[in-house]
């Protein structure tokens, strides 16, 4: 997934890692932080769940799972909206055209995510 952000999306990957390198930035302004998320072990979807929530938070785009319930087949399904929202709390993009059906957390998650980043880019 990440590597797929990164090429779709790149002036929000890039935000996205100054942000998340935030602190380590003050010590080594000039660091690599392509190299550094390509060595890092906690890269993996799950392991950034919040820092990605947060970080979407603070951009003011809002990743919201909801709707979970069994079909007749017993499989979950999960809804997601994102929404993007200026500083007065207007909505800048429509949620509902981004309310998509998926069978786990993971799938829901990734695709939602996905859709943020490519919100940011056109920021």
């Amino acid at each position: 997934m990440f590597e797929e952000i990164k090429k779709k999306y790149p002036k929000a990957w890039e935000k996205f890692l100054k942000c998340y390198y935030s602190e380590f930035l003050v010590q080594f302004p000039n660091a690599d932080l392509n190299r550094m998320w390509k060595i890092d072990p906690t890269k993996n979807l799950k392991s950034q769940i919040g820092h990605l929530f947060t970080f979407f938070d603070e951009q003011r785009i809002y990743i919201v799972l909801q709707d979970f319930f069994l079909t007749e087949e017993r499989k979950t399904i999960i809804k997601w909206t994102v929404g993007h929202y200026d500083k007065d709390g207007h909505t800048l993009t429509d949620q509902e055209l981004y309310n998509k059906q998926f069978e786990s957390r993971p799938e829901a998650w990734q695709a939602a995510f996905t859709k943020a980043f490519e919100i940011l880019e056109s920021k």
